[in-house]
């Protein structure tokens, strides 16, 4: 392995621990705000928890991909299959995110998955 593919994989695992520092902040967030949700109206009430609690599954989904890609290239001596197989992974979940699906993930996330799936197709090429 490359100096600087090993310097690429550190500044990526940075990138991955920064995200879910970040996915967890806003699931507490969340979780705040469906816990504190003002019961005065019912419907909207309901309405709100659903958006909430969607939120919240979209943000568990992407915490699971991305602790599985960081099991695949940042807890051990990652082999080339291991590079693919992570970018295979972001590549299916970042259109999930990006453009399939309308799921209500925040921009922020968004932008920081971008970047490590962004990270992973220049890994896979080399």
């Amino acid at each position: 392995m490359t100096l600087r593919l090993r310097t690429d994989l550190l500044g990526l695992c940075g990138q991955i621990e920064a995200l879910r520092n970040n996915l967890a902040r806003y699931r507490e967030r969340y979780t705040v705000k469906l816990e504190n949700t003002n019961t005065q109206n019912a419907e909207a009430a309901e309405r709100l928890r659903a958006i909430i609690a969607g939120i919240l599954e979209s943000i568990d989904n992407v915490m699971i991909t991305v602790d599985r890609i960081s099991n695949l290239v940042c807890d051990s001596d990652p082999s080339l299959a291991s590079i693919m197989k992570a970018y295979y992974i972001a590549d299916k979940t970042y259109y999930k995110i990006m453009i399939g699906q309308n799921t209500p993930i925040p921009a922020s996330i968004r932008s920081a998955f971008y970047e490590i799936y962004r990270m992973l197709k220049i890994l896979a090429n080399q």
